[in-house]
C-alpha cells in the first residue's frame, strides 16, 4: 500500500519514476538501517525473494497503468551484516539476482536504480567487481545515487576526481542523476556536479 500510493504521487507530481528499496529476508528495524542488523532470518531465501517478486509484479501493474518507472535500489552487503553461511539477507545486491528479478518481473516498467556506493560495499565483501555489474545488469539502470565510501560500509561521502564511476558515465547519459552525499553547501554540490557532467561528455 504505502508503494502504490507513492507510485499514484509519483504519476500525480510529473515525476518519471518512484523507487524502493529491494527486498530483505529479514525484518529490521528502522533505527538499524545503515548499521548492524540483527540477522535473525528464519525462513530459506527462496521463500523471501518469491514474496519479493510477486510484491513486485503487483506493482508493475500499477506502474503500467499509471506511466510511471518502478525503480529497485541494489541494497548494500557490508561484512557486519553477512550471515554465519556467508550469504547475505539482503536482496539485490548482486548482478545475478538483478537480472532475475528483472526476468521474472516481467515489465518493461520495472527497472533498476543503481545506488555506487551500494556496490561499492557490496562488491568487496561479496567478491565481484564493480565493473563486473555494470557488464552484466548495467541494461537495467534507468537512475543512479552518486556517492562514495571507503569500500567497507555505506557513509555517503562527497565525490571527488577519484570517484570510481567517472569512467562509466558515458554509458549512462540518458539516466537520471542523484547526488545523494552527506552534509554538503550549494558550492559543493554544485561542484559535485560539475564533476558528473563533464564525466558524462567524454567519449565512450
Amino acid at each position: 500500500a504505502h508503494c502504490r500510493n507513492g507510485l499514484r504521487l509519483a504519476a500525480r507530481s510529473g515525476a518519471p519514476f518512484y523507487s524502493v528499496h529491494a527486498g530483505f529476508c529479514i525484518d529490521p528495524a528502522p533505527e538499524e538501517l545503515g548499521h548492524q542488523l540483527k540477522l535473525s532470518q528464519r525462513e530459506p531465501r527462496e521463500m523471501y525473494w518469491k514474496a519479493f517478486v510477486k510484491a513486485v509484479r503487483e506493482l508493475a501493474r500499477e506502474a503500467e497503468s499509471l506511466g510511471v518507472l518502478l525503480l529497485i535500489e541494489n541494497n548494500v552487503v557490508a561484512s557486519m551484516n553477512v550471515l554465519p553461511d556467508r550469504s547475505a539477507p539482503l536482496l539485490c545486491s548482486h548482478h545475478d539476482e538483478v537480472n532475475r528479478l528483472m526476468s521474472e518481473a516481467g515489465s518493461v516498467s520495472v527497472a533498476l536504480l543503481l545506488d555506487t556506493g551500494h556496490l561499492k560495499v557490496s562488491a568487496g565483501v561479496q567478491g565481484f567487481k564493480m565493473d563486473e555489474f555494470l557488464a552484466n545488469a548495467g541494461q537495467h539502470i534507468r537512475a543512479i545515487h552518486h556517492n562514495d565510501n571507503d569500500g567497507a560500509q555505506d557513509t555517503n561521502e562527497a565525490l571527488t576526481d577519484g570517484y570510481w564511476f567517472l569512467p562509466h558515465m558515458p554509458r549512462f547519459r540518458e539516466a537520471f542523476h542523484i547526488l545523494e552525499v552527506h552534509d554538503q553547501n550549494v558550492e559543493q554540490i554544485q561542484r559535485q556536479f560539475a564533476l558528473l557532467s563533464a564525466a558524462a561528455q567524454r567519449s565512450e
